[in-house]
């Protein structure tokens, strides 16, 4: 397999704006620490679309102070959309990230 293959591309994450909301009240995660540096690779949008592909290294350390998990030279894709509600907003509504095999 090559990087380019779409088999090394797994769905990162889905939530809807209910489980955002909740996510964000949890004081543990409010209490957890990210430290992370994003590399834009390339950006293409549309009226309807945008994608951003980006190369991503960091770090997520729990409330203790313990790092529960480290990336380096991650690549990722997300997904873009327009707000509705808003004409100049734009919302991440999706993304997937490359698998290490």
């Amino acid at each position: 397999m090559t990087p380019d293959d779409p088999t090394q591309w797994v769905p990162a994450a889905y939530c809807t704006a209910d489980y955002i909301a909740e996510w964000g009240k949890d004081p543990h995660v409010n209490a957890s620490s990210y430290e992370f540096d994003i590399q834009f690779q390339s950006t293409t949008a549309n009226e309807e679309l945008g994608i951003v592909v980006t190369e991503e290294s960091g770090s997520w350390t729990d409330s203790a102070g313990k790092i529960m998990t480290t990336w380096q030279g991650s690549r990722l894709i997300y997904f873009a959309a327009p707000l509705r509600s808003s004409g100049d907003s734009w919302a991440c509504i999706g993304g997937t990230q490359e698998t290490r095999r």
